[in-house]
C-alpha cells in the first residue's frame, strides 16, 4: 500500500507543473504553427518568382528580342526608313521590357518581404525558447 501512496503523491505534484507545461506547449504550438504557415506562404513567393522567371525568359524575352532585332534590321537595311516610326516600335519594346522587369521586380520584392518576416518569426521563436529555458528553476 506505501508504494501505491507515493506515486499518487509524486502523481499530484506533477500536475501542477504539467499544467503550466501544457501553456507553455500550446504556445510553443501556436508558434510554431505560425512558423509553419509562413514558410508556406514563403514557398508560394518563391514558386510565383520562378514561374515569373521561366515565363520571362521562355516565352516573352525572346519574342521582344526577336521583336527588336526586326526594328533595328529594318531601319538599318532601309535607306530612307521612317526614323518617327522606328522611334515608336523602340519605345513600346522597351515599355514592354520595363513592365516585365516592373512585374519581376514585384515578386522579388514580395518573397524579400516575406522571408524577412520569416526570419523575423524564427528569431522570436528562439528568444522565447531561449526565455522559457532560463524560465525554468
Amino acid at each position: 500500500g506505501s508504494a501505491s501512496s507515493n506515486d499518487s503523491t509524486s502523481s499530484s505534484s506533477n500536475d501542477g507543473q504539467n499544467n503550466f507545461d501544457d501553456d507553455d506547449d500550446d504556445e510553443q504550438d501556436e508558434a510554431l504553427a505560425s512558423y509553419a504557415a509562413q514558410v508556406e506562404h514563403l514557398q508560394e513567393y518563391e514558386e510565383a518568382l520562378f514561374d515569373t522567371c521561366q515565363e520571362i525568359l521562355t516565352h516573352k524575352e525572346p519574342i521582344l528580342t526577336r521583336q527588336l532585332r526586326t526594328i533595328i534590321k529594318q531601319a538599318q537595311d532601309t535607306v530612307d526608313y521612317d526614323q518617327e516610326k522606328f522611334v515608336n516600335d523602340m519605345r513600346a519594346n522597351l515599355l514592354q521590357r520595363q513592365q516585365i522587369l516592373n512585374e519581376l521586380q514585384t515578386r522579388l520584392q514580395a518573397f524579400s518581404d516575406c522571408l524577412q518576416q520569416e526570419e523575423q518569426v524564427a528569431a522570436e521563436q528562439r528568444n522565447k525558447q531561449h526565455q522559457s529555458n532560463s524560465n525554468i528553476y
